[in-house]
């Protein structure tokens, strides 16, 4: 396995083998290409409403922010809340990977 970080891909063939091109004119064949992207998100009016920001738009579990005439949601907004969606598909992730590989146990 070979992983790439701060590249950007161009161009994919998907054919017998898998073929990239990255945006440095580098070509590369794969049988399987995993591709993460990571993005933040664009908090600039919250901030400009003086909104408490952490990479997002805090908020509570009732999408409240600190102003009470506001409120947010989406991918935009930072609560907790989130933590315990992502904690929760973390936890089921292993069993499923499990059945659909032949991983040891540990």
């Amino acid at each position: 396995m070979r992983i790439l970080l701060n590249n950007a891909i161009e161009h994919v063939v998907d054919d017998e083998k898998v073929e990239l091109t990255l945006q440095s004119g580098e070509t590369l064949q794969a049988d399987v290409v995993i591709y993460g992207i990571g993005i933040s998100a664009n908090d600039q009016l919250a901030r400009e409403a003086n909104l408490d920001t952490a990479n997002g738009i805090v908020i509570d579990e009732a999408c409240r922010t600190c102003d009470p005439a506001i409120f947010a949601g989406g991918d935009v907004a930072i609560t907790r809340l989130i933590m315990v969606h992502y904690t929760a598909a973390k936890a089921g992730e292993t069993p499923i990977t499990r059945r659909k590989l032949p991983l040891p146990q540990c």
